[in-house]
């Protein structure tokens, strides 16, 4: 049986066989699916999307266009954001990337800090501590992520959800700079806090409006 694939740049949708008939893989072949610097079309404005609306997460994160053109600016952005994940800093996007760029890109960080999406605030839904896990878990972790650039006492965490010793030593280490109590639970001033120093906002007057 031939294998059919359907190219779009360097993304393939590629058609395969297998034992339960054929299979559609979209998006990464591991012979030809490194987008790079050079490279232009709908991969590429696809990947530019991906990093806009990560920049709402990451604010390090340079700005690009979306115009489909991989230039100095989009190898850049993406450099930038392997770094922010502790990915290899290569430049151009290979599968890992391109998967951790679509989970950040769909990722809702202030939607986190509630339940439903109408629903008013509620600070007994955000009280995590060592041994908690969950959203609001990777959402602490990445707002300790993007502190721990600024500042260096603060160490970077592994953003898997999991409330372990090493997320609270690093809410210890922020409590400690921010001069809050030092307890390693993450209740409504450390969230605040925390918010406060990545946006200049509160969340309470953010779920207020």
């Amino acid at each position: 049986m031939r294998r059919k694939n359907i190219s779009n740049n360097n993304f393939r949708i590629n058609r395969k066989m297998t034992n339960k008939g054929y299979k559609n893989v979209y998006g990464y072949n591991p012979n030809s699916s490194i987008v790079r610097k050079g490279n232009t079309g709908e991969d590429v404005e696809r990947i530019q999307s991906y990093l806009v609306k990560a920049a709402k997460i990451y604010q390090e994160l340079p700005v690009v266009v979306e115009d489909g053109i991989y230039d100095e600016s989009t190898e850049n952005a993406v450099k930038c954001f392997q770094r922010l994940n502790f990915l290899h800093e290569t430049g151009y996007v290979d599968r890992f990337t391109l998967n951790k760029l679509r989970y950040v890109a769909n990722t809702d960080i202030s939607g986190m800090y509630r339940k439903y999406e109408n629903e008013p605030y509620n600070k007994s839904d955000n009280i995590i501590k060592e041994g908690s896990v969950g959203k609001y878990v990777l959402a602490l972790q990445k707002y300790i992520n993007q502190l721990a650039l600024k500042y260096a006492v603060i160490h970077k965490l592994k953003e898997d959800g999991i409330f372990g010793p090493k997320t609270k030593n690093s809410v210890l280490e922020m409590q400690h700079l921010f001069k809050l109590d030092e307890d390693g639970i993450v209740g409504d001033i450390t969230w605040n806090t925390l918010y406060n120093a990545i946006t200049g906002k509160s969340i309470n007057d953010e779920m207020s409006d």
